[in-house]
């Protein structure tokens, strides 16, 4: 049961990390396409998403961690090289979502280039994001 418990929570945190990271990605092109008066009034939806996506990842980091002790123990060492590039895009991604936070609060005190580097820094937490769910897939259905 607590198993189950812990999946239940796993892909509640992937979840959760995903529809924050779209929602705020499909914000971000309203927002450069938006009448400059309208900006500042879509701006305040990522401030809101952004704790969705943190929840999330703790939520993963601890399921995945209980996960790992319970079903594998001390045997984690032993899983495959995939697992080990999941736990590396995890730790990318984790640094990704410290960063946006750290930018964020910076541009909301009106720090411009901040504001700039979110963008780029998104698509890094995509990419890794994906990596981590690729490999995730990969290292638990063979």
């Amino acid at each position: 049961m607590a198993i189950k418990l812990l999946y239940l929570l796993h892909f509640s945190g992937f979840i959760m990390g995903f529809a924050a990271s779209i929602a705020n990605a499909r914000m971000m092109g309203l927002m450069a396409t938006a009448d400059p008066a309208e900006r500042p009034i879509l701006a305040r939806f990522m401030p809101r998403m952004a704790p969705i996506g943190q929840i999330g990842v703790v939520l993963l980091w601890i399921s995945g961690l209980c996960l790992l002790h319970l079903k594998w123990g001390a045997n984690a060492a032993g899983l495959s090289w995939i697992f080990h590039v999941k736990i590396l895009a995890v730790v990318v991604l984790t640094g990704v979502v410290i960063r946006l936070h750290l930018l964020s609060k910076k541009a909301q005190g009106g720090d411009a280039s901040a504001a700039a580097k979110i963008p780029g820094t998104g698509k890094i937490g995509a990419a890794s994001a994906g990596v981590a769910l690729l490999c995730g897939v990969a290292a638990f259905s063979a």
